[in-house]
């Protein structure tokens, strides 16, 4: 019984992985000056240089920032402080401007916006240092 739930579970996410390795990219990034964010999913992470975009994808340029992605038919530029959606049926979209830290920001975020996600790694990189203190004496 164990054995045969083990292969299912194996053989689902298996699966998933297949699947999403199918997903076609809508975009890329070309060019990066700065920091951005991209939004996928519930999920927040820095944009980089050659990163793939997917439909659905919001990226927020961050201030004194800029990004340059390409798509099938045209490069755009995007400058600091600008929310875009990735769409593969608006290419080359503008994207929208947003104070630093403004509604749109964080809603596109989740509401947790950048000074979330970098409290969150400084807590979790604060904890793993303190696990981590090479400062105690090697026991004899």
């Amino acid at each position: 019984m164990k054995k045969a739930l083990f292969t299912l579970a194996s053989a689902l996410l298996l699966s998933n992985a297949v699947m999403a390795a199918n997903i076609d990219p809508v975009a890329s990034v070309t060019g990066l000056q700065g920091s951005a964010v991209v939004a996928r999913g519930d999920a927040s992470i820095p944009l980089k240089q050659g990163m793939a975009l997917l439909e659905g994808d919001k990226v927020a340029v961050l201030d004194k920032s800029s990004v340059e992605l390409a798509y099938a038919d045209c490069k755009i530029s995007h400058k600091q402080n600008t929310m875009l959606d990735v769409s593969v049926n608006a290419p080359c979209a503008q994207g929208s401007e947003f104070g630093t830290g403004g509604p749109a920001f964080l809603a596109a975020f989740g509401g947790l916006g950048i000074a979330g996600v970098i409290g969150a790694v400084v807590i979790v990189g604060a904890a793993v240092s303190a696990a981590n203190d090479d400062n105690k004496p090697a026991s004899p």
